[in-house]
């Protein structure tokens, strides 16, 4: 693990609010801190995201490519 982060080049850096999207049973959205996520249930989700703002612009793009909205 990197013990000094890079000062200017953004992409690099940690990003604390990152958050990872599943779908509940009812295909409603489940945001949880990708830094507190389970890795066991990876394959059943979508992300990291930057923010929740992030996965909900993927999640309205996503529906407007497949005409659900």
């Amino acid at each position: 693990m990197k013990t000094r982060l890079p000062a200017h080049n953004v992409a690099l850096r940690r990003r604390e609010n990152q958050v990872v999207m599943e779908l509940d049973e009812h295909a409603r959205p489940l945001f949880a801190r990708a830094l507190e996520f389970d890795l066991a249930r990876l394959g059943t989700s979508y992300g990291p995201f930057s923010s929740r703002s992030a996965a909900r612009q993927f999640l309205a793009h996503l529906a407007a490519d497949h005409a659900l909205c």
